[in-house]
């Protein structure tokens, strides 16, 4: 009798843990979303004489302590003028919050249970491979301008990164936000899709990404790494500057092997790797005379090399 009460006893403790752990991970995923939301309906805008781009902190729609954190950021932000923000402070203060309580989120052990891709906003980009380990998040970095830069960080499910990304260092990330030296090897700006190659050293994941630089500036890249003693490293990486969005670069599953197509112009002149052609000159006369360019890439079982 007092075996089967001490087992009951002990079923009710676990219970009770496991629920409040639960209620706990909601919290955070709520006030992760609260955050998104905001970030979400802010645009980047230039101050003029006529617009001081300030928001009212009482009247954002945040919780009554973030609004007391924000009233006493006056040494972090200049602009903080008696109780309003000035919009760009309030997108630096948000983007440092989203990364923060993220990576709450996704360290929580609750999240070993759950599908991250489906607890976040959409103002939140995810990318994942799909063995559910590397991810990718994104934002959009809200700079104004042609240059279109995202807020990019990596998650990783066997590394302990709870302690990598810190709130106080992440106040001001318009630019860019610095990766640990885990994932030092990985771009800013983020990636569109992850794959998981099966190597001969073990696993591996292929990415790829574009960023717009400006109107008529895109770079396209692929990399693939590895995870070794604690941190990723880079295998292979391939990356083309162009003017037009109908460069290519893609990756193909079945013959595992990637393909780059694209034009030359005056970011890219030359044709840098295709098969058995040299290098062209293509400046004749001031004038430049485009060329399709074709590169192609097989994977040898532990990395990608140029067809010969």
């Amino acid at each position: 009798m007092k075996k089967s009460t001490l087992i009951f006893l002990l079923l009710v403790k676990v219970s009770i843990s496991y629920s409040q752990d639960s209620i706990s991970f909601k919290k955070l995923v709520n006030q992760a979303n609260e955050y998104l939301s905001l970030y979400e309906r802010l645009s980047p805008s230039l101050p003029s004489e006529f617009d001081t781009d300030f928001h009212l902190i009482q009247e954002l729609r945040l919780s009554t302590d973030v609004k007391k954190e924000l009233n006493h950021s006056k040494d972090s932000y200049g602009e903080l003028i008696k109780d309003s923000i000035l919009n760009s402070d309030l997108i630096d203060f948000l983007q440092g919050k989203i990364v923060g309580k993220i990576n709450e989120v996704v360290n929580h052990e609750v999240s070993k249970n759950q599908d991250i891709t489906k607890l976040f906003h959409y103002a939140l980009t995810i990318v994942k491979s799909v063995d559910n380990k590397l991810y990718n998040f994104s934002l959009d970095g809200k700079n104004g301008g042609t240059f279109r830069s995202r807020i990019s960080w990596m998650y990783f499910k066997d590394i302990d990164s709870s302690d990598f990304y810190d709130i106080e260092e992440l106040q001001h990330l318009n630019s860019y936000c610095k990766l640990p030296d885990a994932f030092s090897v990985f771009r800013e700006h983020g990636y569109e899709e992850i794959e998981v190659l099966q190597t001969d050293e073990g696993v591996k994941y292929l990415l790829t990404g574009q960023t717009q630089q400006c109107s008529f500036c895109f770079y396209n890249h692929i990399q693939l790494v590895c995870f070794k003693e604690g941190k990723f490293e880079t295998d292979f990486y391939y990356a083309i500057e162009s003017r037009g969005l109908d460069t290519d670069i893609s990756y193909d599953t079945e013959e595992k092997k990637i393909e780059v197509n694209y034009v030359t112009d005056d970011l890219t002149p030359n044709c840098a790797c295709v098969s058995n052609e040299k290098r062209i000159n293509t400046n004749v006369n001031g004038e430049i005379i485009k060329k399709e360019c074709y590169c192609t890439f097989f994977f040898n079982g532990t990395t990608f090399e140029l067809a010969k």
